[in-house]
């Protein structure tokens, strides 16, 4: 079954049991074109969604990953210029923080994608790059304030 409408699914991510990366539950993440990021449950017959974010990115969304430290959060990223928190357990349909901020592109143009992020010091911080730049940004996960951008 297609649960992402027809549209193309672009990553699925299984949970992992905190403090243990290897180790995986039955859950997992999917985002596609539908720009919408599901979290489902293997063990339940049929699509087995969980837990459904509508509109997760202005664009489609590209990737997902969970937090090593919090099986209940992850984040996801598109072609916009944000990554957005999520907390599985909230009862809003609105991200825990919308991480922006990053570097303008070389010569002052718009700011890019953030489309490849990574949990960094066992959750604590997100770090990224962005589309058409050198420059890395951290943000921390509890608060969504920008650590550093890196500027050049």
């Amino acid at each position: 079954e297609n649960m992402h409408g027809g549209g193309g699914v672009k990553c699925v991510r299984f949970q992992s049991t905190p403090g243990d990366a290897d180790a995986r539950t039955d859950v997992f993440a999917s985002a596609g074109n539908d720009r919408n990021l599901r979290i489902s449950d293997a063990r339940v017959k049929g699509a087995g969604v969980v837990k459904l974010f509508e509109d997760a990115s202005d664009t489609c969304v590209n990737f997902v990953q969970w937090s090593p430290a919090d099986s209940n959060i992850l984040f996801s990223a598109g072609f916009d210029r944000a990554i957005c928190l999520w907390d599985i357990r909230s009862t809003s349909d609105k991200p825990l923080h919308r991480l922006e901020g990053h570097h303008r592109t070389p010569g002052g143009g718009k700011i890019k994608g953030m489309h490849r992020a990574a949990f960094l010091a066992s959750g604590r911080f997100v770090i990224t790059t962005g589309e058409k730049t050198k420059l890395i940004s951290i943000y921390d996960v509890a608060t969504g304030k920008t650590v550093s951008r890196g500027e050049s």
